[in-house]
């Protein structure tokens, strides 16, 4: 896999519940992820704020911005520099300064109350601005359908691509600082090394998203301690939730299994490698 891919997007972020403002801030976005201007994140973010109104409620406002930058990273493919622009914009927004009667921009996306949007578009969680992150429960609920599905058809396959670039945004979150979604990386992990054979295709989907996550926010997630979190697939100890040394260990012998194993893809086998590669350096720090 390339360092970074820089070619061309052809994006449409459009949608047909779109308003002005939500019209105004996608034009900014695009423009400034496929570059077809000379526009800096923050002056992307200056427009954000400029499409805020006193009719809008000023909560309701930010939600709606998390909303658009999360529906547009499933469109951003998961090693494409677009990625890392989208985060730019957060941090420009969270960089400016705080005015009356105006949104907190400081807190977008730091609460980890945002919507995990799934291939449609639909809102597939509720928000909870009371919790400091996302639990892994609602987690579950909204991505399952996703994780659930076996790419055995074109548009199923579409719809694991979208969720890879969901959690490679996160993973860029999580690594930058912004939202830390330890959760959502567990399920990922659990998803991918944990589980009975699914499809060999989507196999290859699950590692790809464990390889996004160690690449990019990997020495995070080194760090995190969930052991009171919930969930485990068949093949890990259920008495043994969260991070664990002995949990990265299993791991990276499941990581070593799938790249050895000739009944895998070939994306499949090589992507393993890589990712228990990285894992190996991360474990011995």
């Amino acid at each position: 896999m390339k360092p970074i891919d820089t070619y061309p997007l052809d994006l449409d972020l459009t949608h047909k519940w779109d308003d002005e403002a939500d019209t105004k801030i996608k034009r900014s976005i695009h423009s400034f992820l496929t570059q077809s201007t000379t526009i800096s994140a923050h002056e992307v973010a200056n427009e954000i704020a400029l499409a805020f109104r006193p009719e809008h409620n000023i909560g309701g406002f930010c939600d709606g911005v998390e909303d658009i930058c999360i529906y547009t990273s499933k469109y951003l493919p998961a090693n494409h520099i677009s990625q890392d622009r989208l985060v730019e914009i957060i941090k420009a927004l969270r960089g400016l300064p705080q005015q009356e009667q105006q949104p907190q921009w400081r807190y977008i996306f730091q609460t980890g109350s945002y919507l995990l949007i799934e291939a449609e578009g639909k809102k597939a969680m509720s928000k909870s601005l009371s919790k400091p992150l996302l639990t892994h429960s609602s987690w579950k609920t909204g991505a399952q359908d996703l994780y659930h599905l076996h790419i055995d058809t074109p548009e199923n396959a579409v719809k694991r691509a979208h969720l890879r670039n969901l959690h490679a945004f996160m993973a860029r979150l999580t690594r930058d600082g912004i939202s830390i979604c330890f959760y959502q990386a567990l399920h990922a992990f659990s998803q991918a090394l944990e589980t009975a054979e699914p499809y060999i295709t989507t196999r290859t989907m699950d590692v790809l998203i464990v390889y996004d996550w160690l690449r990019l926010a990997g020495s995070k997630l080194m760090e995190a301690e969930l052991k009171g979190s919930p969930g485990c697939g068949e093949l890990w100890d259920k008495q043994k939730p969260g991070f664990s040394q002995e949990r990265w260990e299993f791991w990276r012998r499941r990581l070593e299994d799938i790249e050895k194993d000739a009944g895998y893809e070939d994306q499949a086998r090589e992507t393993a490698g890589k990712a228990k590669d990285v894992l190996v350096q991360l474990m011995e720090g």
